[in-house]
């Protein structure tokens, strides 16, 4: 886009140079007033003979005096029009020169575009009418080379991060500067399930639209069908968002719906709440053209986003991987030894599972690991970690857990595992497990393997004393967990 700009100033300065070197207006008209004097001059004795009835009229004296005349008359309207309209142009020249200066510093650098002079309109003639036009053409222009250069920017920070929260607060934040709007929010779609990635001047305390299902059927089949939409402000779904303005919380008055549309599929939804009565056509037309530059930025960052959880993710339990568990380990045990805080280091194995596999197959054996990380993914905290460490065996990472609250999520662990029932042809399957935890800075480990090696030696020896328990590494020693007694009165 800017490299055609560039080549159409360059043909109209080309054109003019060439006209320039050929032609001279003031010459044109300095040549068309004498002949036109001249013209004058040898027409005005045949009108004084009609008119004043004298033959003197015709005398060839008589004829040079007016063609003479003639000739100052069109020396002096040529001198006069030079003046005052040379006066005019000249203005016009330096304004244009100006903005003519700023644009091709525009095109050539990353700074925004900016009317250096705007020309002034003194009359309502025609050199009026030029510097008005000149003007519109200006500020059309200004605005095209600020767009250029702001999806030049955009693109350039797109390219430089897959991160899609990063790429959607960028698209958003551009999205909102072209549409002139004060707010907005972007969405990723996958499937019919929509995940707020960015959201720039709404209240952030309202609830975003989590599946398709929640928006109107209008909304949706608009959305499906990759099509700019613009909705009432009652919108089901958006009704309770708010834009924050300097004077508090607004309620729009509509929304437009932008999809994000790559090839034939719709990755995004950026929803733009309106505080004006709508759109300008002009800045819909924009945003649709918009949208197709940007969206494929966005599909390469979830895609990115789900490679690497696919890589980080065991196929059948769908939580970490042992890979990926080792390394949040070793950054959660790094963290506790800059920060001197407590990590408990849980491992868990199923009992008996291998009599599970000889009874009932593996694939009822798969059944029962996917159960019992799925009961594991669910009732940890926010900030812990649970890893298929290897087989039938899980680890769970607990950050900030001290001894006793590691050995408290392991028996919540065990009851819950025990009270779990797998439904496998027909038949409840029922199993528990063997837990042992290890905790830093109980255990004065220097590095990650001698903190895994003492919650193993406290698992084998849950395992060894009957299984279905839980064991402290005590440091010194281990020993099973047992449940404070309820005091009686």
């Amino acid at each position: 886009m800017v490299r055609k700009t560039e080549h159409v100033m360059a043909a109209v300065c080309e054109m003019g140079l060439a006209r320039r070197a050929t032609r001279s207006v003031y010459r044109t008209l300095f040549f068309s007033m004498l002949l036109f004097g001249v013209f004058v001059g040898t027409q005005f004795p045949l009108f004084a003979e009609q008119a004043l009835n004298t033959s003197k009229a015709i005398s060839p004296s008589f004829y040079v005096m007016c063609v003479g005349a003639g000739l100052v008359v069109g020396l002096f309207n040529f001198f006069l029009f030079k003046i005052v309209v040379s006066k005019e142009l000249f203005r016009l020249l330096v304004g244009m020169r100006k903005i003519n200066e700023s644009m091709d510093q525009a095109l050539h650098t990353d700074k925004q575009f900016e009317l250096a002079c705007e020309l002034e309109v003194t009359s309502n003639d025609l050199v009026g009418e030029v510097a008005q036009t000149f003007n519109n053409m200006s500020a059309a222009i200004a605005e095209r080379i600020n767009q250029e250069s702001l999806v030049r920017t955009l693109m350039a920070d797109l390219s430089s991060t897959v991160d899609p929260k990063r790429v959607a607060e960028n698209i958003l934040a551009a999205v909102l500067k072209v549409a002139e709007c004060q707010g907005g929010m972007l969405l990723s779609l996958q499937g019919e399930e929509l995940e707020p990635l960015a959201s720039i001047g709404l209240d952030e305390g309202v609830r975003l639209p989590a599946n398709l299902d929640e928006l109107s059927e209008g909304a949706v089949h608009a959305i499906k069908r990759g099509k700019v939409v613009e909705l009432a402000p009652g919108e089901r779904g958006l009704e309770k968002v708010r834009v924050q303005t300097p004077t508090g919380q607004v309620r729009p008055n509509f929304f437009v719906l932008v999809p994000l549309v790559t090839g034939s599929r719709t990755v995004g939804l950026i929803v733009l709440p309106g505080l004006h009565s709508s759109l300008v056509p002009a800045r819909l037309q924009l945003i649709d053209v918009f949208r197709i530059h940007v969206a494929p930025y966005l599909y390469n960052a979830l895609l990115h986003r789900k490679i690497g959880e696919m890589a980080a993710l065991d196929w059948l339990t769908r939580i970490l991987n042992r890979r990926f568990g080792m390394r949040r380990l070793r950054e959660e045990f790094s963290r506790s030894l800059r920060h001197g805080l407590a990590l408990s280091v849980i491992i868990l194995d199923i009992d008996h599972f291998k009599m599970v596999n000889d009874t009932y197959g593996h694939a009822a054996g798969d059944a029962v690991l996917k159960e019992v990380a799925s009961q594991l993914k669910k009732n940890i905290r926010s900030g812990e970690t649970v890893c298929r460490y290897g087989g039938e065996e899980f680890m769970i990472l607990a950050p900030g857990n001290d001894l006793h609250d590691g050995s408290v999520l392991c028996e919540r662990i065990r009851k819950l595992i025990e009270k779990t029932t797998v439904r496998w042809a027909g038949q409840d399957l029922q199993v528990t497990v063997s837990l042992g935890v290890a905790t830093w800075p109980v255990i004065p480990a220097s590095v990650v393997n001698e903190i895994i090696s003492a919650a193993d030696e406290a698992l084998y020896f849950a395992k060894e004393s009957g299984r279905n328990r839980v064991a402290i590494h005590q440091g010194d020693d281990v020993r099973l967990y047992a449940e404070p007694a309820i005091a009686t009165n």
